[in-house]
């Protein structure tokens, strides 16, 4: 199992170069063990959404409902302090959405160019995500000198967010695990365009927790803060 979303980060690289050296090599054998690792993979996240991000994000919204309680009116402080930008938090959950929707189902067809198409509109997508994320990873942060009760409901909100997305990703990795055991045994899977959307939805899956677990920690942080 998984203890952090960095081992996920490390373990889809590690399928993209047995993805890039199975396109070489072109061979039943070589995709086989693709494919095993993939399930293996599937099977780890499953886990990891289950009892680490799950229950982070949890935890994250009762902290957000036990520091509400005490803020009732507009407080001004002496010094500034740091919150997460709540626009560019809800700026890479949309993106995080329309990610994961672009990848929701892999499909029946072996259609080269069906699959090359949706290969095509993934990586837009992912693309999309990282280039928001590298902007914004590093600078999502603002300094604020007046804590308003809303922040607690905007950061709420936002969690809440994180909530249905991390439900979203669970289903769309079992939708993934569920396909590859119904088209394993299909010659259509071992082709190098299948191989290739494979690679690139375990990609997206993997992105998508560390950006959703990004933003549920940035929202954990900017709360440790107002309350404190």
């Amino acid at each position: 199992m998984y203890n952090t979303s960095n081992e996920i980060l490390i373990e889809s690289a590690e399928i993209n170069l047995l993805v890039t050296e199975g396109l070489v090599d072109k061979s039943k054998k070589a995709f086989t063990n693709i494919i095993k690792k993939i399930k293996e993979f599937i099977r780890k996240v499953l886990m990891y959404i289950k009892s680490k991000l799950s229950n982070k994000i949890k935890a994250v919204d009762n902290n957000i409902k036990k520091a509400k309680v005490d803020e009732t009116e507009t407080e001004t402080l002496e010094e500034p302090i740091t919150l997460a930008n709540s626009e560019k938090l809800n700026s890479l959950l949309k993106c995080v959405e329309k990610m994961v929707d672009s990848a929701k189902k892999i499909p029946i067809t072996y259609n080269r160019n069906v699959l090359d198409e949706l290969h095509d509109t993934m990586t837009n997508e992912y693309d999309n995500l990282m280039s928001l994320y590298e902007k914004y990873k590093d600078n999502i942060d603002e300094t604020y000198t007046k804590i308003t009760p809303s922040m607690y409901d905007i950061y709420g909100e936002i969690n809440r967010k994180c909530h249905d997305i991390t439900n979203n990703i669970d289903t769309h990795t079992r939708i993934l695990g569920d396909t590859l055991e119904l088209y394993s045994r299909s010659p259509g899977v071992y082709s190098a365009e299948y191989m290739k959307l494979l690679a690139k939805t375990q990609a997206i899956i993997t992105k998508a927790i560390t950006v959703t677990e990004f933003v549920t920690n940035s929202c954990n942080r900017s709360i440790t803060n107002l309350y404190h």
